[in-house]
């Protein structure tokens, strides 16, 4: 709507809806490779959990039968594994209760001003993805402060667009100071610099920018680099999520068969 006022304004409108279609062109692309990398991972959580809940209600019950019999005092990671199974076994439906009040109590607490902050700040700090969070708002917000500058939208306003469009408040806090210190005459990269999301070379970048008088078009490189890179980390992201994910199935499910053999391989070693 602000980009639309400025072209109306400026008469430059054929131009902004151009760049606004490329631009929500160019998000949308971005979203559903996101979603994309994502499906099998998921997917293959989904399973596996079907997988494990089949494993503890049918199968480690017939083996604790067959358990229950003996005197000698069982290993820990077969009681526990005992006591998972039983719990699961008869108690499967309150487990499906607290997965679905807990999914729903979270979302309803990060919808909340301290809980959004305190989920803001974990997703920047997590490992890999943390990464690439600010790697995504980043190239966001470099790629719609150069369509709304190419288009004709005063800096100031600009901003203000940019920082409502950032999902992330940590980063939402930067761009609101960085805009607060433009408004009083001064540079807007020392704002950014300070909240430490924002990587030295596109700092660097911006300064040349502001400096040459060509931050538009300095912002549109760092947008079209940010762009690929994002792209070659959810490539890599999605090798390496297939395997882990594996791994750690097979972990489970050997631990499992671990706490049934181990007890079994006891009663054999006596009866000899």
């Amino acid at each position: 709507i602000n980009m639309v006022e400025a072209g109306e304004a400026s008469g430059t409108l054929d131009i902004v809806l151009v760049r606004l279609a490329e631009f929500k062109e160019s998000q949308m692309k971005l979203k559903n490779k996101i979603q994309g990398a994502m499906t099998y991972p998921l997917l293959m959580g989904i399973v596996g959990a079907l997988v494990l809940g089949v494993v503890f209600i049918f199968v480690v019950p017939q083996f604790a039968k067959m358990l229950q019999g003996q005197k000698r005092k069982l290993p820990a990671i077969t009681e526990y594994t005992m006591m998972i199974s039983n719990f699961l076994q008869h108690y499967w439906w309150l487990t499906i209760i607290a997965v679905i009040a807990g999914v729903y109590l979270f979302k309803k607490y990060i919808k909340t001003e301290n809980g959004k902050r305190w989920w803001d700040k974990v997703i920047l700090n997590a490992p890999i993805f943390g990464e690439i969070v600010k790697m995504i708002n980043v190239g966001r917000f470099c790629s719609t402060m150069s369509t709304l500058l190419s288009s004709s939208v005063p800096i100031l306003a600009a901003m203000n667009i940019v920082k409502n469009l950032m999902p992330n408040v940590w980063l939402q806090d930067a761009v609101d100071k960085s805009r607060t210190m433009v408004s009083e005459g001064g540079s807007m990269t020392p704002a950014l610099i300070e909240s430490g999301y924002f990587p030295t070379m596109v700092t660097h970048m911006i300064r040349l920018g502001e400096q040459s008088g060509e931050l538009e078009s300095m912002l549109a490189i760092i947008a079209e680099n940010y762009k690929d890179e994002v792209e070659q980390k959810m490539s890599g992201l999605t090798s390496l999520l297939e395997p882990v994910m594996i791994i750690l199935m097979a972990v489970i499910v050997g631990i499992v068969v671990m706490a049934v053999l181990i007890p079994m391989m006891e009663m054999m070693n006596i009866r000899r």
